[in-house]
C-alpha cells in the first residue's frame, strides 16, 4: 500500500559489501523519468548509460543503426533513428516511426555527485560516483489525430532543462505531492487476518487455498485507483490495452482501446473512487471519435450520427474492423457504451456544464441507433442487425478457428440491454423494453427518443433473438429498405 500511497517504487539490494539502492519514477509534474543510485559506500556507483532504438521481436538495439544477435536471434533497429552527443552527460535520439511521419525525440541527461563522467557517443559513462541521477524527456511531432506537425525538441528541451534544475530530493517531494494529491483523496480499510504481512503473491496463492483476507481487497482497490492516477491525467491519451507503456514493434492487440469492454473497464471505478479529473482523456477521445465515427456512420450505414466498432486506436478510426474475420465486424455499439460512462459521469456529478458539452456526443449515438435498428421478424422489437455479442459465438462449427466462428446474429443481449435515455443510453439490468401506450414494434420518433416518453422494461414471452435464422431473416428485412443518406 506505501509504494501504491508514494507512487515512487525503490529496489534496495547488495553486491558484494555495499548496499545500493536504485529508485525509478515518472513525474507528472516535471514529465520526467528519474532514476536514482545511491551507495553506503562513497565512490560505489558505477554504470554505463545509453538510448536505444527498438529492434523488431521486441530487440534493442544501440548505436543508431544496424543489427545486433541476442538469445541466438537477430534483429534489425525499426524506423530511422539517429543517437548524438547533447551536452555535458547528454545523448540525444532523434527518430521516425517505420512507415509513418511522426517523429520523436528522447533526451538523457546523467548528473553524477563525485568520481568521473564522460560520454562516449551515444553512451554515459559513470565510474567512482557517490551517487547518480538519470533523466529522461521525450515527446514527439503528434499533436491530434488530424495533426502531426509539432516539434518535439523545444518541447522535450525545456522539460529537461526544468527538471536538471532541480536536486533528486525536490524531484521526489514534487511528484510525491503531486501523486498523493489524488491517491489521499479516497481511504478504504478493511479486516487484517494472517496472511496480511505476507508479499502479495502469497497472499493471492493463500487465498487460491481459502484462507480469507479483506485487506487484500483494499490493496486491490487502492492498486486500481493507483494505475489510473498513473496512466491517465488530464491532456494525455486513454490507457490502451498495454496501459500506456509498450516496448514492442508489433505489441499484443496492436495497443488498441478495445471498446467492447476493456476501454470502459479502465474508467469504471474513476468517480466513486473519486478520481473524477482523470476521466477527462475518455471524454476528449469521444468528441474526436464523432469525427471518424460520424464518416463511418454515413458512408457504411448510411445513418445519422455516429458509431464505433469492436476498437479504436491514436487515430480514431470508428469504422468495421478486423478485415476478413466477421467475429469483430459486425458489432456497432461501442459508441453507445462509452456514452454510458458518459451518462453515468453526469448522474454522478450533475454537473449542468458537462452535459451542455457532451449532449451533440450522446445525441449523435442515439441518432445512430435510430436509423440503423430492424424489425425483429418474430418479436417485433427493434434490433441491431448484423449484429453479434462481443467476441462470442452461438455455435461451434468443428474444425475452424475461434475468430471464424459463427457469430452474425439479430439483437444480441447487449446491445438490446440499452434504451433510449433523454439524451443518450443507460443499461438496465433486464427485460426488454415497450413505449407505454403503443405498439411495443413500432420505431420511436426522434423527438420521443430525446424527449424520453415513457420508455419503461417490460416482460414479454422470450423469442428466438440471437440465431442464425432470425439473423437472415432481419438480414433480409433491411436489405428490402434502400439505404439512403438522411437529408437531416
Amino acid at each position: 500500500m506505501r509504494t501504491c500511497a508514494c507512487g515512487n517504487p525503490f529496489s534496495p539490494y547488495k553486491v558484494s559489501d555495499v548496499h545500493y539502492r536504485r529508485e525509478f519514477f515518472i513525474s507528472a509534474v516535471d514529465q520526467v523519468l528519474v532514476g536514482s543510485f545511491t551507495a553506503d559506500r562513497p565512490g560505489a556507483v558505477s554504470f554505463s548509460a545509453h538510448l536505444a532504438g527498438v529492434m523488431d521481436y521486441g530487440k534493442q538495439y544501440s548505436g543508431g543503426g544496424g543489427t545486433i544477435a541476442e538469445d541466438g536471434a537477430k534483429g534489425t533497429v525499426v524506423g530511422k533513428i539517429r543517437t548524438e552527443a547533447g551536452g555535458q552527460g547528454e545523448v540525444v535520439l532523434h527518430g521516425q516511426v517505420e512507415h509513418g511521419v511522426v517523429t520523436y525525440q528522447v533526451h538523457l541527461r546523467v548528473i553524477a555527485m563525485g568520481g568521473t563522467m564522460r560520454t562516449d557517443g551515444d553512451c554515459v559513462r559513470v565510474e567512482g560516483a557517490d551517487s547518480a541521477v538519470l533523466l529522461l524527456a521525450a515527446g514527439t511531432s503528434f499533436k491530434t489525430f488530424l495533426d502531426v506537425s509539432g516539434d518535439p525538441e523545444p518541447v522535450v528541451r525545456q522539460q529537461m532543462d526544468r527538471a536538471a534544475a532541480k536536486n533528486a530530493a525536490a524531484l521526489r517531494a514534487d511528484h510525491v505531492r503531486d501523486h498523493q494529491r489524488l491517491f489521499h483523496r479516497v481511504s478504504l480499510s478493511l479486516p487484517a487476518s494472517a496472511t496480511s504481512d505476507l508479499p502479495t503473491d502469497r497472499r493471492l496463492a493463500a487465498m487460491k487455498e481459502g484462507k480469507d483476507d479483506p485487506s487484500l481487497a483494499a490493496l486491490l482497490f487502492q492498486f486500481g485507483r493507483y494505475l489510473v492516477i498513473s496512466s491517465s491525467r488530464p491532456g494525455t491519451h486513454p490507457p490502451n490495452l498495454q496501459g500506456i507503456w509498450n516496448g514492442d514493434r508489433n505489441p499484443a492487440w496492436d495497443c488498441k482501446y478495445t471498446s467492447n469492454i476493456n476501454l470502459q473497464m479502465n474508467y469504471y471505478p474513476v468517480d466513486v473512487a473519486n478520481l473524477g479529473k482523470c476521466i477527462e482523456p475518455l471524454l476528449r477521445m469521444a468528441e474526436e471519435l464523432t469525427v471518424t465515427g460520424g464518416w463511418a456512420a454515413r458512408h457504411c450505414f448510411g445513418a445519422r450520427g455516429w458509431t464505433l466498432g469492436f476498437n479504436t486506436d491514436l487515430w480514431r478510426g470508428a469504422w468495421p474492423s478486423g478485415g476478413e474475420i466477421s467475429f469483430f465486424t459486425t458489432w456497432t455499439t461501442g459508441g453507445a457504451w462509452i456514452c454510458n460512462r458518459l451518462y453515468d459521469h453526469y448522474r454522478f456529478t450533475s454537473d449542468r456544464a458537462f452535459l451542455q458539452r457532451f449532449y451533440p456526443v450522446l445525441k449523435g449515438s442515439a441518432e445512430f441507433f435510430l436509423d440503423t435498428l430492424q424489425e425483429h421478424p418474430k418479436s417485433k422489437y427493434l434490433v441491431t442487425c448484423p449484429a453479434s455479442s462481443p467476441e462470442t459465438r452461438h455455435h461451434k462449427i468443428a474444425g475452424k478457428g475461434w475468430c471464424l466462428q459463427p457469430s452474425i446474429c439479430a439483437g444480441p443481449s447487449t446491445p438490446v440491454r440499452q434504451r433510449p435515455g433523454s439524451w443518450g443510453w443507460m443499461p438496465i439490468s433486464s427485460g426488454r423494453w415497450r413505449p407505454r401506450g403503443s405498439a411495443c414494434h413500432r420505431r420511436p420518433s426522434a423527438a420521443t427518443a430525446r424527449s424520453r416518453s415513457g420508455w419503461t422494461t417490460g416482460t414479454t414471452p422470450r423469442t428466438t433473438i440471437g440465431t442464425c435464422r432470425s439473423s437472415t431473416a432481419c438480414t433480409r428485412a433491411a436489405r428490402s429498405r434502400r439505404m439512403r443518406r438522411p437529408t437531416s
